[in-house]
């Protein structure tokens, strides 16, 4: 479910914003701590990237998952 889109920087690299979709089961299960902000990392194909936007994903009432604006 990712979304893209790329600007090219300086000397061919490329700075991507896209949405990543995040289960939270996963999350749990690997002790990460909930709940997510901007101030914490994603990890997408090997580069670090930074958190613009978190939104909770809810199946009733019960948070089921988060997508992730990210950009780096």
């Amino acid at each position: 479910m990712p979304t893209a889109q790329a600007n090219e920087l300086i000397g061919g690299i490329v700075e991507q914003t896209k949405t990543v979709r995040v289960n939270a089961e996963d999350l749990v299960n690997g002790q990460f701590p909930l709940p997510i902000t901007m101030a914490d990392k994603l990890v997408d194909e090997g580069r670090e990237t930074a958190i613009l936007a978190v939104a909770t994903l809810r199946d009733g009432g019960v948070t089921v998952g988060y997508d992730l604006k990210i950009k780096g």
